[in-house]
């Protein structure tokens, strides 16, 4: 058999292999991760990212004559439903969304909470959120209703990063040290408790340092008292979510608490209950360390 037959015959068994190989390819059964409902990636607890007022990132405003920024921090918790998503805040309220191009739309815009952490209700109008690995964006929209009325609520910018992301010690660099607060003003609402019904400013120091496992121990310097939070990324929350405390002036309960810190600002929100049986809430906390 000449040498040009014999090539001629092997590019023939190359070109069946190649064939082969393709149709095999083409009709291989698909790889179950490949065919994942991408909702998935998207469930489970989503920090806000630290807010900056000098970007708007995670700044919301109300619609009153009066310019009010509120700093938006905390989690949400997303999971599956028949037809959809929760998205649980930590602040207590659920809200229904569906699918949409790379995330969630809020399912209709009827959907109230009454949140007792700051003491109001609202009701949503659009939440829209779109993930991109780790991070996801979001935008705003609700009615508060409060007792002077009912107030425009918008949040154009938000930014939040996908829980446990970040490492301890970075955790702990955005959080631990000592935080006071920065002067009241009862205007926007910076560090005034009960702002829409008594304005009280707080004042005083806080101290945060290490605890076993994801946790950090707050302890407020007027009165000795310390709490224990949880700490992910640049967020920490009051856990276990009710804590009591033993002042001269009587028991203090704190029922909840949420910090967001990146090193040198700290924002939060508070409430809990006064040695003398009275509620308190703190919308906006704002310290420096």
């Amino acid at each position: 058999m000449g040498h040009n037959t014999l090539r001629r015959r092997l590019r023939v068994f190359l070109t069946a292999a190649a064939l082969t190989a393709w149709v095999l390819a083409t009709n291989a059964i698909p790889d179950p991760a490949s065919a994942a409902d991408p909702i998935d990636s998207y469930l489970g607890v989503w920090n806000y990212t630290h807010p900056d007022r000098a970007t708007g990132t995670n700044i919301a405003s109300l619609d009153i004559p009066v310019p009010v920024q509120f700093p938006q921090i905390g989690t949400v918790t997303f999971a599956r439903e028949p037809g959809g998503v929760t998205g649980t805040s930590d602040q207590g309220c659920t809200w229904h969304f569906i699918p949409a191009p790379d995330g969630f739309a809020l399912r209709d815009t009827t959907q109230s909470c009454f949140n007792k952490v700051i003491g109001s209700a609202y009701t949503m109008t659009v939440w829209n959120i779109r993930f991109q690995g780790d991070h996801a964006s979001e935008t705003i929209h609700a009615i508060s209703h409060q007792p002077i009325g009912d107030i425009g609520f918008t949040l154009p910018r938000g930014d939040r990063q996908r829980a446990g992301t970040t490492s301890r010690q970075e955790t702990l660099q955005s959080l631990t040290g000592t935080w006071t607060y920065t002067p009241a003003n009862v205007l926007t609402g910076v560090n005034t408790l009960n702002w829409f019904t008594a304005p009280t400013p707080q004042t005083g120091t806080i101290h945060i340092t290490p605890a076993p496992a994801n946790q950090i121990h707050l302890t407020t310097l007027e009165n000795g008292c310390t709490w224990t939070l949880s700490a992910d990324g640049n967020t920490a929350e009051l856990s276990p979510p009710t804590q009591t405390c033993q002042t001269p002036k009587g028991q203090l309960t704190m029922t909840f608490w949420s910090i967001s810190a990146n090193g040198t600002t700290q924002y939060s929100i508070a409430a809990g209950q006064s040695p003398d049986g009275t509620q308190f809430q703190l919308a906006t906390g704002e310290l420096i360390r």
